[in-house]
């Protein structure tokens, strides 16, 4: 501790917040009870060369540095007021406050304004109880706007704070004393598995969800799609990584509610509202009917209606048949399929079960020279 201030001391930039930093100072994160996935990212007890890194890497590793000395700092204290106005049956509130205390700001360069909880960080006027105001007031008409969508870095931030999302009081109360869905070191796993798996997708930094993703929180009842549930679960296993619960006793209280659930479906109080799929049909590239897209256990597939004359099946590729080119034996088309070989792809005829044996190497994705077989 003394080491890292004594190197960071060393650096103009630095050398002030350092010598204004009081290693007795001990806040939160010192508390050791509190580390559940990891420990924080601080620096190293060496001395910086800043020139030496880039303009990104000085920026990082400034916020780092500034993270690490502001814990050396008393806490930072505002006045705060709040005023509530009635106008005719409206009431209006606004809320303002004033630095006392600069405290850890000093470092960090945080002003009071940086405070999501304040309305106004101007001074408000001395009023009293029952004072009557008079003035000119006019009223405008305007349109809400919804929520921003959230980026990656804002819905980390969500579910580290899911109380915010909870309506029930109960409830609320409860996650706030979680440590919300998921832990620092698994968040960004869990929304890496919902863009794999294509629940929610980015446009720019915001993250959209896809219509497979709503559809599937729709289809739940809300006792399984809403946040609560999975906090407080991640809250009873937490409890049993330090010995404050046991897994059995989590185990039972699962099945129980398991099969709760499920008698609930089988006595009709829950249904499971399964989205409606329309059929996609596109035409055959060897005999012009259509082709249809299917879903099996082994994945998504086309299919011609016309089973018993061309039966042809190609696999599907991002909601399209793989691409095709016409066979010169004028019964099928070529089709591009995968070798034993990693990375490796070859083109076969689709009439192959007619007689048709010709394969043609890949040519970047197109037919290329046939290949010679043995007859």
């Amino acid at each position: 501790m003394g080491e890292i201030i004594h190197k960071l001391s060393t650096v103009a930039l630095f050398s002030p917040w350092c010598q204004a930093a009081n290693p007795a100072e001990k806040s939160a994160c010192w508390n050791d009870k509190k580390i559940t996935a990891h420990h924080g990212i601080i620096p190293l007890p060496v001395t910086p060369d800043l020139d030496a890194m880039s303009e990104k890497e000085r920026n990082v590793y400034q916020v780092i540095v500034q993270r690490y000395l502001a814990q050396f700092f008393p806490p930072a204290e505002d006045d705060a007021t709040t005023v509530e106005l009635a106008v005719g049956v409206h009431r209006f509130k606004a809320s303002g406050k004033v630095e006392r205390v600069k405290g850890w700001r000093v470092v960090t360069g945080k002003e009071v304004s940086d405070n999501e909880n304040s309305d106004d960080s101007d001074n408000l006027p001395l009023l009293s109880i029952g004072q009557t105001l008079a003035g000119q007031y006019q009223r405008e008409d305007k349109k809400t706007k919804p929520p921003s969508r959230f980026t990656e870095g804002t819905l980390i931030d969500a579910m580290s704070n899911i109380a915010k999302f909870e309506s029930d009081p109960k409830l609320k109360s409860i996650l706030k004393e979680t440590s919300g869905i998921g832990t620092e070191a698994t968040r960004a796993a869990i929304i890496y598995t919902l863009k794999s798996r294509g629940f929610v997708t980015i446009k720019g930094k915001q993250l959209i969800s896809e219509e497979k993703g709503r559809s599937l929180i729709d289809a739940l009842p809300d006792v399984l799609s809403r946040p609560a549930m999975t906090a407080l679960w991640e809250q009873a296993l937490d409890d049993i990584a330090v010995n404050n619960g046991s897994l059995s006793d989590f185990m039972v209280k699962q099945q129980g509610f398991v099969t709760q659930i499920v008698n609930m479906f089988k006595q009709g109080q829950y249904t499971l509202k399964l989205p409606k799929i329309e059929q996609i049909t596109l035409p055959c590239p060897v005999c012009i009917k259509s082709m249809t897209l299917f879903v099996s256990k082994n994945g998504k597939f086309w299919g011609c209606e016309d089973k018993d004359n061309c039966g042809l099946r190609l696999n599907d590729e991002r909601g399209k048949p793989v691409k095709t080119a016409p066979c010169t034996c004028q019964k099928g088309v070529l089709v591009r399929k995968k070798a034993k070989a990693k990375g490796k792809y070859w083109w076969g005829c689709s009439a192959f079960n007619s007689g048709c044996k010709q394969r043609h190497f890949d040519e970047k994705g197109k037919p290329g020279k046939a290949m010679t077989t043995a007859t």
